[in-house]
């Protein structure tokens, strides 16, 4: 190993950087909130635009029926 070739070392420290940041994603997050319980949501399933029933398929887009 060249230890004392100032090229050995830049390439070593750019293959740990890269090495670093493949396996960035891997690890686990480690950050403040990782301990809080998760927040429930509740979920909409359906029209969100406050018509409903059967007379909102009337007003489907297109032509005006004649």
């Amino acid at each position: 190993m060249p230890i004392g070739d100032w090229q050995f070392w830049i390439a070593s420290l750019g293959a740990l950087a890269a090495l670093w940041l493949l396996a960035r994603p891997l690890l686990g997050a480690r950050g403040g909130d990782a301990g809080a319980p998760a927040r429930r949501t509740t979920l909409t399933i359906g029209r969100t635009d406050g018509v409903s029933g059967e007379g909102s398929r009337a007003r489907a887009p297109g032509p005006p029926p004649s």
